[in-house]
């Protein structure tokens, strides 16, 4: 009796911490993305998310590779990343995520268009991507001087691998080339 009681807390409490956290959702994740002036939709954005399996360790967490998915945008301006089940049952690992990267040469940082509503001010920038008619702006940039501020803080995660960035790499030699760099 003591044996079952002991192996039914134990598989209680590793599913209680194996659980994914709220925000990572399960997509699909969806938006239109249109030029921040004319309101025009944009077609060949890049847009990548990426997850991190996390693991808990004594001097913080530890990030790792987990999954990512790159979409470009369609003449409406349009993409999804495709739903996915993203979980451990082990209880010193959890998945973060996902981190989004959206890019598009000539074009700066990505912004919710009509700003964040109050309610979704406490959402992960993953659940709000799942919002039905979520419509992203880009600024667009006149200036090699602005565009090589925003180049600077173009990143994403050194974890994903080459093969899994294809459209992003391409976006951001496209954008090398545009500002006069050799590739």
């Amino acid at each position: 009796m003591r044996k079952a009681a002991l192996a039914l807390a134990v598989v209680a409490v590793v599913g209680v911490l194996g659980m994914p956290d709220t925000s990572q959702g399960a997509g699909p994740w969806r938006a239109q993305i249109v030029d921040a002036e004319t309101g025009q939709p944009l077609e060949g954005v890049v847009v990548l998310f990426v997850w991190h399996k996390m693991t808990r360790t004594p001097g913080g967490p530890s990030p790792a590779f987990e999954d990512a998915e790159e979409a470009v945008t369609g003449p409406d301006g349009r993409f999804t990343i495709r739903a996915r089940r993203l979980f451990t049952l082990n209880p010193f690992k959890y998945v973060e995520g996902p981190e989004v990267v959206i890019f598009k040469p000539g074009y700066g940082q990505w912004g919710v268009r009509g700003g964040f509503p109050p309610e979704w001010e406490e959402l992960e920038v993953g659940d709000v991507f799942q919002k039905g008619g979520l419509v992203i702006e880009l600024p667009p940039l006149r200036t090699r001087e602005e565009r090589l501020r925003f180049y600077d803080r173009l990143r994403w995660s050194p974890h994903v691998p080459p093969d899994r960035t294809k459209s992003l790499e391409e976006a951001e030699r496209v954008e090398r080339a545009n500002l006069g760099f050799r590739n």
